[in-house]
């Protein structure tokens, strides 16, 4: 699998005025929409386009009730190429939304990797917490003898 191309297509970020004291964070990726795109000039490859959808929700985590307080969304398309034998794979299952897990697996991890900062900087500019754990410096620590 090689990926051709990467776009946002939506950004939407939602925060409510009073933040709750306890929030819960759930990180969700999806994938909408399949299609197999017909190129001319790239005979040996077969290239699909693929929408996706990343969210992270804030919940309330302290209410009986999940209330939600906040919502980051990023939607966009992620175009990849597949050689012969991955597309015979692919080609069976793609129409009913499922793949093969090391595909899945390989797609997740490049979502993870370009969605995430962006998400982490729009948190940061209305003020939302970040959706996972920052390092941290800790100076005041002993060394183990």
């Amino acid at each position: 699998m090689k990926v051709l191309g990467f776009n946002f297509i939506k950004m939407h970020v939602e925060r409510q005025q009073a933040l709750a004291q306890r929030l819960s964070k759930n990180l969700n990726i999806d994938f909408t929409e399949i299609t197999k795109e017909n190129v001319d000039f790239v005979k040996a490859a077969a290239i699909y386009n693929i929408g996706f959808k990343y969210s992270v929700e804030y919940l309330d985590a302290s209410a009986k009730k999940e209330t939600k307080m906040g919502e980051v969304l990023l939607e966009g398309v992620l175009t990849i190429s597949l050689e012969k034998e991955e597309d015979k794979d692919f080609s069976k299952t793609y129409k009913k939304k499922e793949m093969n897990n090391s595909l899945k697996e390989a797609l997740f991890n490049f979502l993870l990797k370009k969605c995430t900062p962006r998400a982490v900087d729009i948190e940061d500019q209305i003020n939302l917490p970040v959706h996972l754990p920052i390092p941290q410096v800790n100076f005041n620590w002993e060394s183990k003898k």
